[in-house]
């Protein structure tokens, strides 16, 4: 079933506040995992705490670009944000351009650095 719901703009804020602090929450670090279409991780980039800034309905994800090696093989098609304990807090695309997240390059060997250019979050309308 399709839904045409919509958020105002006092809900679609709230609903970033609470993104950005799942992200934080937990003892250590977020992160942002890197997956294949098998839901394999190749690479996991740990972030900043803060992991965010929260300007209205969109965060910004601070410190990129950051740099990982990767831990797979396989070809990019999906990220997960996470926080410390791995519990996902959002989702989206992943791709060298046209992405919600957009890294160096999508074909990833094991032991390849990988650079984790741009993450935006926009709560939805």
């Amino acid at each position: 079933m399709a839904s045409d719901v919509t958020h105002g703009a006092a809900t679609r804020d709230a609903q970033a506040e609470v993104v950005k602090t799942n992200i934080d929450a937990g003892a250590s670090y977020g992160k942002i995992v890197v997956f294949d279409e098998n839901n394999e991780a190749l690479v996991t980039f740990t972030l900043p705490k803060p992991a965010t800034s929260r300007s209205g309905a969109i965060l910004t994800f601070l410190g990129l670009p950051i740099a990982e090696d990767a831990v797979g093989t396989g070809t990019a098609d999906h990220a997960e944000v996470q926080d410390s304990d791995g519990t996902k807090v959002v989702g989206g695309t992943c791709g060298t351009s046209n992405a919600d997240f957009i890294i160096s390059n999508a074909s990833i060997e094991a032991d390849q650095e990988i650079q984790l250019f741009s993450a935006v979050y926009e709560s939805a309308e």
